[in-house]
């Protein structure tokens, strides 16, 4: 409960008290050329990585929750019948995703990239994807200490080594 409260706070600091010409962790990422090699769980770079992602899924989980909602009351609230409202459930996912899309693209192509192993180019952007700009000034929390140990420990890295080795 500790950590999780620790890290949610220095996560809160990042944004609120970040400077805004802080690290794109995105730029960093493309420079470092770490979408090479998705599987990679060994370097420094490997933690900013599995971080961003992490951290750029729940930004976009965060999205998704009232756009669906949003579609799922609008659909409940229409004058469709029983038969249509079970053929427009069958396209919900689609229609969370084009809302999704409308306020941020890339949180709409996020899952795919992931399982995709982010093969294709436009998962791997080389700035800051997100319209949001607290979104981006969020993943600069990769770069704190205390959560770069944390994702180090749960990769079973040696964040020390790690860093000494940068």
């Amino acid at each position: 409960m500790t950590k999780v409260a620790a890290r949610a706070a220095t996560m809160m600091e990042t944004v609120l008290f970040g400077d805004e010409k802080s690290n794109d962790m995105f730029s960093l990422l493309a420079e470092r050329d770490v979408w090479k090699d998705t599987k990679s769980l060994s370097t420094l770079d490997d933690v900013y990585r599995v971080c961003v992602m992490e951290v750029s899924l729940d930004y976009c989980q965060r999205l998704a929750d009232p756009a669906g909602t949003k579609i799922v009351d609008d659909l409940l609230a229409s004058d469709l019948s029983s038969e249509e409202l079970m053929k427009a459930s069958e396209n919900v996912e689609a229609l969370i995703m084009e809302e999704i899309g409308k306020k941020e693209p890339y949180c709409a192509i996020l899952d795919n990239c992931i399982m995709s192993g982010m093969q294709d180019a436009a998962c791997r952007p080389k700035s800051c994807p997100f319209n949001n700009e607290l979104a981006c000034r969020l993943l600069n929390s990769c770069m704190d200490p205390l959560i770069k140990r944390e994702y180090a420990e749960v990769l079973n890295l040696d964040i020390d080594a790690l860093e000494s080795s940068a």
